[in-house]
């Protein structure tokens, strides 16, 4: 089946390779920083706008993710917690907003685009419901970034729309398959089928898809209470 190479496959799911990725080719990004576990008594905490999210380097399902609203908390957290490499983001005031892709050789060959609109418990989880809509200048960014990593097989990029700069960042992209699967799959793109019948040597065909919600159950028990 398609594959990302491994150097584009670590790229991806490293949140530090990839910021530094998209700054290289001029993809959109929060600002971000890392802390270092070796020498963090040097980091400058008066450049950092708040407040910040500190994320794990590699995650999945937004587990992990800690909001500090001031320089008072960050520099706390770090001389109680700091027990390896620290990524910082400044927070993005805004909403999030997802691609998912099954591609070849850079080219996006099927996609849906997807926006939160219920969110869970936890924050920076999963929403529990999404709504599908067409979004030319998150489809614009995600396909240029999917050609500058040459990206072959599935991913599901997460971005968040800056309500201050009026523009839509990566945040992050999923390399395996991912929770709202059978979000995309409701309104018509199987993407799991695509990949299988590519494998098989069958043609891809994409017929676009429905600009419908969908609710998880879960998110249908909470919409209920």
């Amino acid at each position: 089946m398609w594959l990302p190479s491994l150097k584009s496959f670590n790229i991806a799911t490293n949140k530090l390779k990839l910021n530094l990725f998209c700054v290289e080719h001029k993809e959109i990004v929060p600002k971000s920083y890392v802390i270092k576990l070796s020498n963090n008594s040097t980091f400058n905490f008066n450049n950092i706008n708040y407040p910040v999210l500190i994320k794990p380097l590699s995650s999945e399902g937004g587990g992990g993710i800690v909001r500090l609203d001031s320089q008072l908390l960050l520099v706390k957290f770090i001389k109680n917690s700091l027990k390896e490499d620290l990524f910082i983001q400044e927070y993005v005031t805004g909403y999030d907003i997802d691609c998912s892709v099954f591609c070849l050789n850079g080219k996006i060959l099927a996609y849906t685009i997807q926006q939160g609109n219920l969110q869970a418990s936890t924050p920076h989880k999963q929403q529990l419901g999404v709504s599908f809509l067409d979004n030319e200048e998150v489809l614009l960014e995600v396909t240029n970034l999917i050609k500058a990593l040459d990206w072959s097989g599935i991913a599901h990029l997460d971005l968040r729309y800056d309500q201050k700069a009026n523009n839509y960042k990566v945040i992050e992209i999923n390399a395996r398959f991912w929770s709202s699967l059978l979000a995309s799959l409701n309104v018509g793109v199987n993407l799991p089928k695509l990949l299988i019948e590519q494998t098989l040597g069958k043609p891809i065909i994409f017929k676009n898809y429905r600009k419908e919600s969908y609710l998880q159950l879960k998110g249908l028990f909470k919409l209920l209470k």
